[in-house]
Formats: C-alpha cells, structure tokens, sequence
C-alpha cells in the first residue's frame, strides 16, 4: 500500500501565504489537471466510488486530507494515483517522470477526489463512533437516553402543576408554583441586573493580532441541509475571511439525501484548495452536532471554528479569535463572537435583534468577564481543538448543542470568553418558522438541564456553588419563565379580581406569596427593559427602543414555543425542527425612523392619498 505526502513527492516546499480568494484554475480542477498529467505523460483518472481503493484498517479520518497518493485497483491491476496540490503538479511530475521507476504504474487525480474518496472509504465506521461517542466515552453527559421515564413521568406532573397549580385553592401544590415562580423570575432579574452593572462604562478590547507567521492552521464548519440557495453568498463570505489560506480549511457538511445542497457546495468549492464539501453518511439522530461531530473527526487543524448558513462574519473575526485564544491563560478554551440581527424588517425580527442585543451585548460578556459558565451562541463559536476533543464534542442526541458544549466545558475545568468581533445573521421572518426554532431550542435547554442537573452533588463538586447557581438561573431563565409567564400573569389576574382564590387561601402566607411573586413578575420585566436599553445604546440602535413596548407580547410567543416544547421532549426529544435561513446583507442595519407596526396601525393615522 502506497501512502505519500508532499514532502515525499519531489521535496519540501515552503508554503505559501494567502490571504483573500484563491484563484480558480482555468477549465475546472479536473481539467487544469487532465492537461497537466497528459503534458508528462501519465493518465488522469477522475476518482470516484467506482474505483476499489486499497485502505490499510490503521488509516484514520483525521488523516484524508494529508494524503497525496494511494493504490486502486483499475482492471485487475493496481494503480498508484497521485494527487499533489495543484500548483505544485507541473513540477513534481516532471520530477517523477524523470526519476519513477518503469515497472510501478501512476496516474493522477485532484487533491479534492482523492480526499473525497479516501473519507468515503471511512464514512460508514466513522459516522457510528462520532454518533456514539459521548454516550460511550461520557455516558453520564451524554442526551442519547434523556428524557428518561421517570423523567417523563416528572415533566407531565411539573407541566400539569404549572398549568393548573396556580389557579386552584390545592395548598402544596399552588404554593410550589409559587415559590418556583418566585425563584424564575428573581433569578432571571439578579443575572440580568448583574450584568446591566457590570457593563456600565466598560470598555470592549481586542486582543494584539498574530503575525501570518504565528498564526495556527484553522478548520471552519459549516453544517448545510437544504440549503443550496445559501451556498453563493456563504461561499463568498467566508471567501473574505483574512486567514492565510495554507492554513485555512472550510468544510461544508451535507447529507447524503440533499443532492441539490451537496451540488452546490461543489460549484462554490470548485478551483478553491481550501474549501471541501464533506457528506454525511444518512443516520440518526438527523441533528446539526451530529453532522460537526463527523466533520471534526476528519479535521487535524489547531482550531476550530463553527458558522451557519446565512452568517457574514467580520473577515478578521479569525485573527481575532486565534489571537485571543493564544493571549489567555491555558484553561480558555472557547472564545464566542458577537452575532447581530440584520434585515429586521417586521416587528417580530426586531425583537429578535433586541433579544441577541442584550445576549450578546449584555448577558454573555458579563458571564465570561466573571469567569462563569457561558451558554454558546450556536454559531462563531471558536475552540481549541485539543479542549474539545477533551470533553468530547459536541452530543449528537441533543439539539441544542451549543447550551450543553458550554455547560459541559465549565464542568471540565475549561473557561469561555467573547471576543470584540462581529457576525450578521438573518432572523426568522414569519411566526411558524420562529416558533419551530424556538421549540427546539428550549427543548434543547431543557434537555441539557435533566443531562447536567440530574446528579446535583455531582455539578457542585465541579462547578462550585455559584457556578452551578448560575447555570441553574440561566436555565431557569429560559425554561422555566416562559412557562410560568402567562400562567402568573393570568393567575394574578384572576387574584385581584376575585375570581379565585389565592395560594393558602385569604392569609398572610398566601398574600405574601402572591406578592412576591408578582415583584418578581415586574423585576423580571424591569431587568429585561434596562438590559436591553443599555445594549441598545452600545449597538447604537437607539431607534429600536420603543420597539420595547411589544415585549410582552414576544414573551407570549416564547411561551407557546416553550409548552409545545414540553409536549415534544416526551414523545421526539431529539428531532431537529430545521430553521430556513434567507439571504442575510452584508451591512449592518442603519438606524431607522420608528412606526406603529402596520397591525397596529389605526386607518386615520394611515397617510392620505392625494385626490387625483
């Protein structure tokens, strides 16, 4: 069995530096090299999965992409074919030809179907042990058997103890209800309210930046799944990214049931060597860890960068995050960008904005500042390689991966920053596609709460009590107070307008109860206004704050989102809602002039058409 490097065919060159796109060779990869090999004299075969390759069982994922020669058998001989870089092909041939001795038989193919060939030689068996991997190396992080039936039994009784607990005279449970309402929303207020102080006068910094020559090799991933309108514009976002291109690895991952995705991807990586389309062999759970599970076991790079479909990073957010990484202490191990809501052209994508404006603006930079646990964003997100493979990955049984990768790095010693560097993304544009995103993702979250909660003496000996506390109000924050948000605001409406009565009856522990929670009600709603009007600020998007005044509102779509979310878990806790992306501009929003939502809008503050 024949295995070369480059260093093996014909010497080491030195590599070569590149920034921006590379350039496309004329006639298509695979004509630029048929030419070349016919000029020396060697066939080109455009390998493919009809060819039987020859793959020693020691041959692992992480090393396709280094390879560059490998037998196949062709009419019952075998073949060694050559697949050097591109720009290289001229001369190393001409080096072979003169020295190859005349009884071994070569052809040649392009770097990109050799690799592809070589990953589809391993596919099968790497996509069972990337699927299985947390559940067997980490069973007790691992979503694979969660809800459990206990669990489930548990998820039914809190679910019907919420809905009717607080409006029926049953002492315990109205008084559960109570306090579990109190502690939601005191909880959410006090990491919010934290956050608003702590972000009063601080100043954003960014990091020295590496030379080209400091700078470590990068893997990006990009998960794709009907999709193949996305691929024109992410191909050329990513194109600018300001990365030295040896260095640089863009994978698009696909399914093996998304020909039109598959197709695109490779027009847009066509004639560019560091790009790559991987297909993901067909399996269950169909989830997008599951898909960056497999694509990172084919990675070899340093770091690791993931994106999604519509984002426009910032094209120096790769230095910027390789530089943070290299200037923090050993334990850092995942830096997230900043993500902002462009497009926002109705009243529900504007709310989207102001939601990430004070998660990214506000929330997540106050939790890294104090060293706490730091629920990822699910996109720009950017990890040392050798951290996460540490604690596993990403678990391709939970969909909401980015929640339980933070959750689990903080348990394992690891810290999670943010960097001053922006991504633009798009927003759900219609209510049926927001709701489906947000059923999953507070599925997800609820998920990650019964994976890392379920053995509490185990999550403080990790964390330490204030971490774990934290974590616990950040769940909290986004399971249980959508859930109890109209239930309380219904409930208290009934209260003071006689038609039940409260928790405990007329005493003083039932009107104490009643009260606290409805404060914790109105600074729940309190801390949200003031973190957003500060993030706002920052983002210079002060035309967006009367938007806030439909907040509410929202919150009653978040909790619609949540309560089917608790149907979903019992019966299709890992299904992956997907969430179609439009095309996203590469600008941020400029500040617009503020109007009553046209639903809104009376018919006499309509403007008058002139008379004709």
């Amino acid at each position: 069995m024949v295995f070369m490097r480059l260093s093996e065919l014909g010497g080491r060159r030195k590599p070569r530096l590149a920034a921006g796109p590379a350039p496309l060779h004329p006639g298509g990869e695979d004509r630029f090299a048929a030419e070349i090999a016919r000029r020396h004299g060697f066939p080109f075969i455009a390998l493919s999965s009809r060819h039987a390759l020859v793959t020693p069982e020691a041959l692992g994922p992480s090393q396709t992409s280094a390879l560059r020669a490998a037998e196949i058998r062709l009419d019952g001989d075998v073949v060694t074919v050559l697949a050097p870089p591109l720009d290289h092909l001229p001369v190393l041939l001409a080096a072979l030809a003169a020295q190859a001795p005349t009884h071994r038989r070569f052809a040649v193919t392009t770097p990109r179907r050799l690799e592809a060939r070589l990953r589809a030689s391993l596919a099968e068996r790497t996509e069972r042990a990337t699927t299985s991997h947390i559940a067997a190396r980490l069973p007790a992080f691992s979503a694979r058997t969660v809800p459990t039936p206990l669990q489930k039994a548990l998820i039914v009784a809190l679910a019907a103890l919420f809905a009717l607990g607080a409006m029926l005279p049953l002492s315990v449970a109205s008084m559960a209800v109570s306090i579990a309402s109190v502690a939601a929303f005191l909880g959410l207020a006090l990491v919010r309210l934290s956050a608003c102080l702590a972000r009063i006068g601080r100043r954003r910094t960014r990091p020295d930046l590496l030379p080209d020559e400091a700078l470590p090799s990068y893997t990006v991933l990009v998960a794709l799944y009907h999709e193949a309108q996305m691929l024109p514009q992410l191909s050329a976002a990513l194109d600018r990214l300001d990365y030295p291109l040896d260095r640089l690895d863009i994978a698009f991952l696909v399914e093996e049931d998304d020909p039109a995705t598959r197709a695109a991807a490779e027009a847009a990586v066509e004639g560019r060597a560091h790009m790559r389309v991987m297909v993901v062999p067909d399996g269950r759970p169909r989830t997008k860890p599951r898909a960056l599970a497999y694509g990172l076991a084919f990675s070899r790079a340093s770091l690791v960068a993931v994106y999604d479909a519509e984002d426009h990073p910032h094209p120096d957010q790769l230095r910027v995050a390789a530089s943070a990484l290299a200037a923090g202490p050993d334990e850092l191990a995942c830096v997230q960008a900043r993500l902002e809501i462009v497009g926002a052209r109705n009243w529900l994508q504007r709310q989207f904005l102001i939601e990430y404006a004070y998660l990214f603006s506000g929330t997540l930079p106050w939790l890294a500042a104090a060293g706490l646990p730091l629920p990822l964003g699910g996109t720009s997100n950017h990890f040392k390689r050798r951290a996460l493979s540490a604690v596993g990955g990403w678990d391709p049984y939970n969909v909401t991966e980015d929640a339980d990768l933070g959750a689990r790095l903080a348990r394992f010693g690891y810290r999670t920053g943010v960097i001053d560097s922006v991504t633009l993304e798009t927003a759900p544009a219609t209510v049926g596609v927001w709701l489906r995103q947000r059923r999953r993702w507070v599925k997800g979250w609820l998920v990650t709460a019964l994976v890392h909660a379920s053995r509490p003496t185990g999550l403080l000996d990790d964390l330490g009590g204030r971490a774990a506390l934290v974590m616990l109000l950040h769940f909290a924050a986004n399971i249980l107070s959508p859930l109890l948000y109209p239930v309380w605001l219904i409930a208290l409406a009934l209260y003071f307008l006689g038609v039940v009565d409260p928790p405990a009856g007329d005493t003083f522990a039932g009107s104490l109860v009643v009260v606290a929670a409805a404060t914790g009600l109105v600074i729940g709603f309190g801390s949200t206004f003031l973190i957003a009007v500060l993030s706002l600020d920052l983002r210079r998007r002060r035309d967006l704050k009367l938007e806030l005044v439909f907040l509410p509102i929202y919150w009653f779509l978040s909790s619609w989102a949540a309560w089917r979310a608790v149907g979903e878990i019992l019966v299709n806790p890992h299904s992956w809602a997907k969430t179609p992306h439009e095309p996203t501009p590469a600008e941020p929003d400029r500040p617009r002039r503020w109007s009553w939502p046209a639903w809104l809008r009376l018919p006499w503050r309509q403007r008058r058409q002139p008379c004709e």
